[in-house]
């Protein structure tokens, strides 16, 4: 999870962490664990999906925001 680019996606939409966790039904604290990578609060690919359509997102920019693909 890159909480920078899902940052700028909110950004660029001119919506708040509170507008994005209301969209999403989960509590504005839970979407902040899951953006800071706590390992107990993971996105799911429902809540993926929902950011995805929201923001009109490319397969490749979620790639980007949820997953990270870089190899060692």
């Amino acid at each position: 999870m890159n909480e920078n680019e899902l940052l700028i996606e909110i950004q660029k939409h001119n919506e708040t962490i509170e507008q994005l966790a209301n969209y999403l039904g989960i509590e504005t604290q839970t979407l902040e664990r899951k953006m800071s990578d706590d390992t107990d609060y993971d996105f799911t690919m429902g809540e993926i999906k929902k950011i995805k359509e929201h923001y009109n997102l490319t397969s490749e920019r979620v790639d980007e925001i949820f997953f990270n693909l870089e190899l060692s």
